[in-house]
């Protein structure tokens, strides 16, 4: 890639830590907890650093291992951080000396190395699973530095309580008057002259996003040697999200419907979502119980309307519920609220937790529905006890296995068994052995057509025209006539082919 199309925020990313934008104190406090480690491992091995996407925490980490003269180890959100990932990169880096150049790990002694967690909150899914795990076991073993870098402090804390003991926390804040004179810097370096106050402009669009700031001066740098205050208006402001953590203790503390109000606009939420937090948050905040209970009246009121949009499809009705969530809590107040830490909806975490089996169920549902022209929603409701009685014969259950391709999981959902057992292996081990070929290779051909082979019959022609008008498969197999002699193998073939076709589409359809 040439310099010319290099992105600017990766082209003069910091080299030390007094290259910094802003947050003054954060860096200060990784400095000193880096010092520990010249007297050999502190208690905290673990260091976090949190705070909101684009204010520099990924930055600061390569910062300081370029002062401390440390070799680094990264693993970011697009690698799979999952429990034996973790163990064998980050976990051997951690309790290691150094590494070579072949990428192996030793003991050698010699200098350190950090081990760097990029998005250390955003570990989900199969593709992550045990990660967490392995992050506070390699903590507990770790004879080198650890950094985790996380947007949100307390969902990582949520999942790992004991990080809070194994590491030491640094928070990080947005700049805001420090960024002008980056983005002044960046031009000079660049050869781009800047107006009087575009660098301004710049930094408040960009809401105290540095990085965002910089790539909003790339891209009106491009091509021109110049940057105007015309461009940057004509460009127009960055759509930012407002912090979830932040705005639900303002909803409770509000002195009027104004100021509960505000901020609701810029979460990247839905008010279903918005209406969880508030549900979940509401007896931390009200300790009073009549309080409570009428902060509780008006959050019902605004569920009125959410099920109103959900029926109607009439988004009109958010309008209403966002007003009687955030104004209306808030009037409900008379005495003063607690000072509490806001939670995480429990609901959200356990309908994350439940992700999988749902979607297990919603797939057999899905196979179901396809076999008997049904939706998978009626399934779900009328259908799927009645088949689960049904499975509990082996030899149905057998046929379904084949006529639905069901996986092991899905065969044991239907089941009500584990996906290990003796039965659904000898289940799926019988399946092929009845049914040897394969419906989805039925359900491709023409063997569901009442004339299927009639192409194979004009490719083959036979000699005898009067078998030609026969019954159609499926009749002839019901009469369980034995076929005419054929006078040569092309007749055979041709005549043997609808005849078979007309049983596969009979044993198909009894379900």
């Amino acid at each position: 890639m040439s310099a010319a199309v290099l992105d600017w925020t990766e082209k003069h990313r910091p080299k030390t830590l007094d290259e910094i934008v802003g947050n003054g104190p954060a860096v200060a406090a990784m400095k000193e907890w880096a010092g520990l480690w010249a007297k050999g491992a502190p208690e905290e091995r673990g260091l976090i650093l949190a705070g909101e996407p684009g204010i520099g925490k990924t930055s600061a980490a390569h910062a300081l291992a370029h002062d401390m003269g440390w070799g680094v180890i990264e693993l970011n959100a697009s690698d799979t951080r999952n429990e034996e990932v973790i163990k064998r990169i980050a976990g051997t880096g951690a309790t290691n000396r150094a590494f070579g150049a072949d990428g192996t790990f030793n003991a050698k002694a010699g200098g350190r190395q950090v081990v760097i967690l990029d998005e250390a909150d955003n570990l989900f899914g199969n593709a992550d699973r045990g990660g967490m795990k392995a992050i506070t076991e390699t903590l507990r073993e770790a004879k080198q530095p650890v950094i985790l870098i996380c947007n949100d402090y307390y969902e990582l804390t949520r999942r790992g309580s004991s990080l809070k003991t194994l590491c030491r926390t640094v928070k990080f804040t947005r700049p805001s008057t420090s960024i002008p004179k980056a983005l002044r810097g960046i031009a000079a370096k660049e050869g781009i002259h800047l107006e009087e106050g575009v660098d301004k402009a710049l930094a408040e669009n960009a809401g105290g996003d540095i990085r965002a700031a910089v790539r909003d001066l790339q891209a009106l740098a491009m091509g021109r040697s110049e940057v105007t205050l015309e461009a940057v208006k004509a460009m127009g402001k960055r759509d930012t999200s407002g912090d979830i953590w932040g705005y639900i203790p303002s909803v409770f503390f509000a002195k009027d419907a104004a100021e509960a109000r505000k901020g609701s606009w810029d979460l990247d939420l839905t008010p279903e979502e918005l209406a969880l937090w508030i549900d979940e948050n509401l007896p931390l905040f009200y300790l009073d119980k009549a309080d409570l209970a009428d902060g509780y009246k008006a959050l019902s009121k605004a569920d009125v309307f959410l099920g109103r949009r959900q029926r109607r499809q009439d988004y009109g009705m958010w309008s209403y519920a966002g007003e009687l969530m955030t104004s209306g809590v808030a009037a409900a107040k008379h005495q003063r609220p607690a000072g509490a830490r806001p939670a995480f909806p429990r609901w959200l975490s356990k309908q994350s937790a439940s992700k999988a089996a749902r979607a297990l169920r919603d797939g057999v549902a899905t196979k179901i529905g396809a076999a008997i022209h049904t939706s998978p929603h009626r399934v779900l409701a009328d259908q799927l006890p009645y088949l689960k009685a049904l499975m509990q014969d082996e030899a149905f259950a057998t046929w379904a296995a084949w006529r639905l391709e069901l996986t092991a999981e899905e065969l044991a959902y239907l089941l009500e068994d584990k996906a290990t057992s003796p039965r659904v292996k000898r289940i799926l081990e019988e399946a092929p052995k009845k049914f040897s070929v394969p419906v989805r290779i039925l359900q491709g051909s023409a063997a569901f057509s009442r004339f299927a082979g009639s192409e194979d019959e004009d490719a083959a022609p036979v000699e005898d025209e009067e078998d030609d008008s026969a019954a159609p498969p499926a009749a002839a197999a019901d009469e369980d006539e034995e076929p005419p002699k054929p006078a040569a193998p092309a007749k055979a073939a041709a005549k043997e082919a609808p005849k078979e076709a007309g049983k596969r589409q009979r044993s198909l359809s009894d379900f």
